[in-house]
């Protein structure tokens, strides 16, 4: 125990200081991150339903689509603390995330712990916190790390439960702690949701079988309804205190096609891919991991029902959304497939002649151990290149951006409409509604439009080059411009 405790403490460790390393003082230009800043702050002050009146605004007329009217509360709660805090300093936001990562390793550790050696569980568990996927995406405010981490430790907590020979005290205990798990989860994620008929799956296949006694699964009942039980009563209480609004992403469905799903398929396909991007043969190394990873679920299916199950729901529901998001939407996954692909490789070795079992063993602590060290190579990099930049500001936080929005918030009247390729951002710096237009004729539904000059109309803009030209209603001078920026009032 003391060992494990060593391992596990020293990877968080050094994961951490690589978090903290990475982190920037502004922040990428993702229109999702503004919303939950919104949504903590709108907590904070008791505006939950203002918030969603003015969002809803961006959303219903917006002429692309922008997201949702709310996300789950879950993530802006978790980030409401350090907003009462620091306030809108995006270097401070950022931190949750790390403590919720470092948790999330922990997690993972003891996961693989159950089933494999100290050795294994360290390669796999530094694999991750090495990860400069994993790493470098601390660097965003979203909701992606605490989901992570709240799906991880669900599956670990239905590994506990569903333990018929565990004393009685400590199963409604854990039965508890798993249903509000499995509801953290679906707070911070609607995909969460998932997590239940994954429970039920596994469930299913460890009680209802002919060889079981069904006087002791009736004494068992009232456990293996707790979880749900848990999770209903968190979730009624949640919608009791938390306005809707994510009902709006069904809107998104509109989007589906047979052309969007046949897309989708060959994405979800090599999306782990990306996972090892920057490795010399990354490609290479994603397609042996994945015959492995095929190995390994076949080999330890009947134990891993809850794993193979989430799998499946997950990659079901990513294909069927119209929208490709990138490796974050598949986060929850990578754990599940790093254990797979080791436990196929693992499983390879039984097949060796008793002589060459030595070298199949040390091809595979080699392959992991190799990952984990280019890993921390690559991150290591990252980080000392960022705090060689002294954590360069970017994205809508840089001075060009600051006095563009500066302008906004001092020279334009408060109901003020305008017009932005980040709208989202426009109403958390601004409080000004505002929407997203990549029309020329239909600018006019603002009162200004501001236009970043560095982008073009693939980013849900109308081409710089085209204006004012394009629309009388705009005026014919700018009336604010600076190297990034430049701002038409529309003349009504």
């Amino acid at each position: 125990m003391k060992k494990d405790i060593l391992v596990i403490s020293s990877i968080i460790l050094l994961s951490t200081l690589l978090g903290l390393s990475v982190l920037t003082y502004g922040q990428a230009w993702y229109g999702d991150f503004s919303s939950y800043i919104m949504q903590a702050r709108s907590i904070l002050s008791g505006t939950m339903n203002e918030f969603l009146v003015h969002n809803a605004f961006t959303v219903d007329h917006s002429t692309l689509l922008v997201g949702p009217v709310a996300y789950p509360w879950g993530y802006p709660t978790l980030l409401a603390p350090a907003y009462a805090l620091y306030g809108m300093k995006p270097i401070y936001l950022k931190l949750p995330n790390i403590v919720l990562f470092a948790l999330f390793l922990a997690c993972f550790f003891v996961l693989l712990r159950r089933r494999l050696d100290l050795l294994d569980s360290a390669l796999l568990t530094a694999v991750a916190g090495f990860s400069p996927a994993f790493v470098t995406f601390l660097d965003q405010i979203l909701s992606d790390i605490p989901f992570l981490l709240f799906s991880t430790l669900s599956l670990l907590l239905i590994d506990l439960v569903v333990e018929p020979n565990r004393p009685r005290k400590q199963l409604w205990i854990w039965n508890v702690i798993l249903g509000a798990a499995i509801f953290w989860a679906f707070f911070t994620r609607t995909n969460g949701i998932l997590l239940l008929p994954v429970l039920a799956i596994y469930q299913f296949f460890n009680y209802f079988q002919p060889e079981r006694d069904w006087i002791a699964l009736k004494k068992n009942l009232g456990l293996l309804i707790l979880p749900y039980a848990t999770f209903g009563i968190l979730a009624a209480g949640a919608l009791l205190i938390f306005p809707g609004g994510q009902a709006s992403y069904f809107s998104h469905y509109a989007l589906l096609d047979m052309a969007q799903l046949s897309s989708n398929l060959h994405y979800y396909s090599t999306l782990m891919g990306d996972f090892f991007a920057g490795l010399p043969a990354s490609q290479a190394i994603y397609y042996v991991a994945v015959a492995f990873f095929v190995l390994g679920a076949l080999a330890t299916f009947r134990r891993e029902y809850h794993f193979v199950s989430y799998i499946v729901l997950s990659l079901l529901l990513f294909v069927t959304w119209p929208e490709p998001q990138g490796l974050r939407f598949i986060f929850p996954l990578i754990p599940l497939f790093l254990y797979f692909s080791y436990r196929g490789m693992k499983w390879s070795l039984t097949k060796l002649s008793v002589g060459y079992q030595p070298l199949g063993k040390g091809f595979v602590y080699g392959w992991w151990g190799l990952i984990a060290l280019l890993f921390l190579v690559s991150s290591v990099q990252t980080a000392y290149t960022n705090l060689a930049d002294q954590r360069a500001i970017n994205g809508p936080f840089d001075p060009y951006s600051n006095a563009m929005f500066e302008f906004v918030r001092q020279e334009t009247p408060a109901e003020s409409v305008i017009v932005f390729f980040k709208p989202r951002v426009m109403q958390m710096l601004t409080s000004r509604d505002s929407l997203l237009i990549d029309r020329c004729n239909l600018l006019g539904q603002g009162d200004y439009v501001v236009i970043n000059t560095k982008r073009d109309e693939k980013y849900g803009q109308v081409n710089p080059n085209e204006l004012p030209a394009c629309n009388p209603d705009l005026a014919s001078e700018p009336v604010f411009s600076n190297r990034r920026f430049v701002v038409y009032q529309v003349l009504k």
